[in-house]
């Protein structure tokens, strides 16, 4: 929409957009681009600067499914290999993603500063549900944060050479890496999933696995109970 009044904005624009992110074959963007700009609308008609949200009526475009990618072993490893191929700061943000089951932007962004004692302390304002997360980093993942010797940097993952800038262009990133490992039917979110899955094989439960996602508990159990599992997540990602 650009510069465009807002007043003037109607429900057909909305559609226009939609339509053509349909169109395009981004089905699942556009239902998220209806959600952005309906909640956008709404801000509006809350402080009186519009009478009405030309969002409004507009329902979900396209139909969802649920994911329920889980890598094997097998296609783990052609991955894993393949990374050799990749340059080193690409490379070591896919292994730490591979590692620690964090979202994708969480890692690409993850800094040297927030690293203390083999535990990664990310911020209520870096992750998705606003809230504090400490990660136990296994001795994998320490070894990749321990590469960097330039005391004046700032990002783990960077091209760049004074690290200043995390890594971007992860769709680049998964294409090289689609090519090179044979495997393509999967997406960075999927490696949450997977990992979830492994530690589950390998004998965790539900309450460690919600942890190491950092996925919100509003049960009353969790009001009461301020344990951190700190000890039980590291053992789990030390053995996965």
């Amino acid at each position: 929409l650009g510069d465009y009044p807002i007043h003037q904005v109607e429900r057909s624009d909305i559609r226009r957009i939609l339509d053509k992110l349909g169109a395009d074959g981004k089905r699942t963007t556009a239902n998220r681009a209806l959600a952005h700009l309906r909640k956008f609308f709404n801000w509006l008609v809350e402080r009186d600067y519009l009478e009405y949200a030309p969002t409004d009526g507009l329902k979900k475009p396209y139909p969802e499914q649920r994911r329920d990618r889980v890598l094997t072993n097998e296609e783990l490893a052609s991955i894993w290999k393949a990374l050799n191929h990749l340059r080193p700061a690409h490379a070591n943000f896919v292994r730490m993603l591979l590692l620690t089951a964090q979202r994708r932007e969480e890692v690409a962004s993850m800094r040297y500063a927030s690293v203390e004692d083999s535990v990664w302390r990310l911020e209520g304002d870096e992750t998705k549900n606003k809230q504090v997360t400490l990660v136990p980093l296994s001795s994998h993942a320490q070894a990749i944060v321990s590469q960097q010797n330039n005391a004046e940097a700032i990002y783990v993952f960077s091209t760049d050479t004074e690290h200043r800038t995390h890594v971007q262009g992860y769709s680049k990133i998964k294409k090289q890496l689609d090519d090179l490992s044979g495997i393509a039917d999967w997406t960075w979110h999927d490696i949450r999933r997977t990992v979830a899955t492994k530690i589950a094989e390998q004998g965790a439960d539900q309450n460690i696995i919600k942890r190491i996602l950092n996925h919100t508990d509003n049960s009353v159990t969790s009001i009461y109970n301020r344990h951190d599992y700190m000890k039980e997540r590291r053992l789990a990602l030390q053995a996965w």
